[in-house]
């Protein structure tokens, strides 16, 4: 009897090791503030609607950056367990991206940009100007919103995060 206990333990102990190697993998090129940006992405989808063009899960679409790609799976993998809202691929293997994060605006056309909700960095210099833009200020990470190209696209804000903006 506690051979078998014993047994058990230790696969339950491997399959928590397991579980956190792969967190730990998915993460460990990411600096803090990455980390911090992928949050706040995943949070703006609760607070962003297309209308009646989205009635399935919202396709997040990351730029020429495999490891917040790969943190973005994880946290939302542990965060929506039995249905996911989110799903997160690289611009270049989808053709539709509610969301798009770009790290630069290297090997994407316009059709990329193309009723996606675009999300950079202060430091990304485009031709399109995205919907929302993260900066850093006294050492904080804030964001900005264009409540104009929003209303370009047709996608609504939810005013809650509107006000935690800073409104361009």
């Amino acid at each position: 009897m506690i051979s078998l206990f014993l047994r058990f333990a230790v696969k339950c102990l491997w399959v928590t090791v397991a579980y956190c190697s792969l967190l730990t993998y998915a993460s460990a090129e990411l600096q803090k503030i990455d980390k911090l940006k992928a949050a706040y992405m995943f949070n703006f989808t609760k607070f962003i609607s297309w209308g009646d063009t989205n009635n399935g899960p919202i396709h997040f679409c990351v730029h020429r950056s495999p490891e917040l790609e790969s943190f973005l799976v994880a946290l939302i993998t542990s965060r929506e367990k039995d249905k996911p809202t989110v799903v997160v691929s690289d611009t270049n293997e989808s053709n539709t991206c509610d969301i798009i994060y770009l790290t630069d605006g290297e090997g994407l056309s316009n059709e990329h940009f193309h009723n996606s909700v675009l999300v950079t960095s202060n430091d990304v210099m485009l031709e399109v100007s995205p919907v929302i833009r993260f900066f850093v200020e006294e050492q904080k990470l804030r964001f900005e919103i264009d409540l104009e190209k929003a209303q370009e696209l047709n996608v609504k804000i939810s005013s809650k995060l509107i006000q935690v903006a800073r409104v361009k």
